[in-house]
């Protein structure tokens, strides 16, 4: 038994792999996943998810060479209570991953696994130019339907999208609000001309806009001179979730009543108390990334209003280029 076990231990030490077993369809199999991914690599990445399956390819071609040499190590050793010091250290060393393979693992594997060192090399060599790789954006061929729909749609003066226009005006439809960041159920734009007609309900929504930023300014001046009461808003754990989510409950507290908020709040909190210190500093920052926000939609939004020209007038239930001479 001895005899057998040494003579399959230097048949590994001269030729790389053992000869039992030898999984030949392992190589095989790896070798296909590399064939797709590099045939991936060849036609482009029309998106980021096409791409994403490619280096999943090279992964899981990674993996069998991985298995192929534990595979190898076990079969020359019968199993790993046979093996020795260098082959049970081979057998922990391999990475599970091809972006874990670096040059001492070469170093280590190659005089044993030549072969795998190689393969575990382009696989690391392909991965590299899959991720450096552009996605090149194909232009779709749109349906019959989208057709009629684009020639239907117009663009809506506040959230600048190409929204149906059949009726005349820019259909309902929903705006995230720069200021607050959720989707309302409505645009401000929404049942107003287009933007290639008119900018009259742009110019109203800069100007809510403008407003509020000053709203939103004097309001940070008075919080952090602590004039008047600052909003602390907390997961009321005292009633039942509502959508999956804690509700929310709402205190006006000041540095001189948030003591007593503190002990009437107790039974609707979790977890340590905060100090108002610590509301103050968070309302302030909700406060300024607010304000930048706001400020944000309007560096977008001021330069449509003033370089606006009207394109189009409605003639019939069609909308039309205005001729210019």
């Amino acid at each position: 038994m001895n005899t057998t076990t040494n003579s399959t231990n230097q048949t590994a030490n001269n030729t790389g792999f053992p000869p039992v077993p030898p999984k030949a369809h392992q190589k095989a199999v790896g070798e296909t996943l590399l064939e797709i991914a590099r045939g991936s690599l060849i036609e482009g990445f029309a998106t980021e998810s096409a791409r994403k399956s490619a280096l999943e390819h090279v992964s899981r071609a990674f993996e069998v060479i991985r298995k192929t040499v534990m595979d190898a190590l076990l079969a020359s050793a019968a199993g790993k209570d046979g093996m020795d010091e260098e082959s049970h250290k081979l057998y922990w060393a391999f990475p599970l991953y091809p972006h874990e393979w670096k040059a001492r693992h070469q170093a280590l594997f190659v005089a044993r696994f030549p072969d795998a060192v190689k393969r575990a090399n382009e696989c690391c060599v392909l991965r590299g130019e899959i991720k450096a790789a552009q996605v090149i954006k194909r232009e779709r061929k749109k349906t019959e339907a989208q057709v009629r729909k684009d020639a239907l749609s117009m663009t809506c003066q506040c959230c600048g999208r190409s929204i149906l226009a059949e009726s005349s005006v820019i259909a309902h439809h929903g705006y995230s609000r720069p200021f607050s960041g959720y989707q309302t159920s409505s645009c401000p734009g929404a049942r107003a001309l287009p933007f290639e007609v008119s900018r009259e309900r742009l110019g109203e929504h800069i100007g809510l806009l403008k407003n509020h930023r000053k709203i939103m300014v004097e309001l940070r001046a008075n919080t952090a001179s602590e004039t008047g009461t600052i909003v602390w808003k907390f997961n009321d754990y005292s009633k039942q979730k509502m959508w999956g989510d804690r509700q929310k409950a709402y205190r006006e507290v000041t540095r001189g009543t948030f003591s007593a908020v503190l002990t009437e709040t107790a039974n609707m909190r979790r977890g340590c108390d905060p100090s108002f210190d610590d509301i103050k500093e968070g309302r302030l920052r909700e406060i300024d990334n607010e304000v930048t926000a706001i400020v944000a939609e309007l560096a977008w939004q001021e330069p449509r209003f003033s370089a606006w020209k009207q394109t189009h007038t409605r003639e019939g239930d069609a909308w039309v280029p205005v001729l210019t001479g």
